[in-house]
């Protein structure tokens, strides 16, 4: 959201009729609580959202080095050899 200056505010509010100082200064106030407030719900949303993408990755991240892992100790594992008791010959 992007905030008005309070030049825009004002004349917005002169458009409509309303030149009190006393109801734009308490439009401005009522403006700002306003302002404040969805600034710091959009910031809480933000954080959520950076928090679940995170675990996300963190968690691909976490399989895909099992998985890697997986795959090299499988490739350098050492085969069974057969050893056949040579006594028996």
């Amino acid at each position: 959201m992007a905030v008005l200056s309070k030049k825009e505010i004002v004349a917005g509010l002169k458009k409509l009729g309303i030149h009190s100082d006393l109801e734009v200064d308490s439009f401005l106030k009522e403006y700002k609580k306003y302002c404040t407030y969805e600034n710091n719900v959009h910031s809480q949303q933000s954080c959520q959202k950076n928090k679940i993408m995170q675990s996300t990755i963190s968690k691909r991240f976490n399989q895909a080095c099992l998985s890697a892992i997986s795959f090299i100790g499988n490739m350098l594992s050492v085969p069974k050899v057969n050893v056949h008791n040579r006594s028996k010959r």
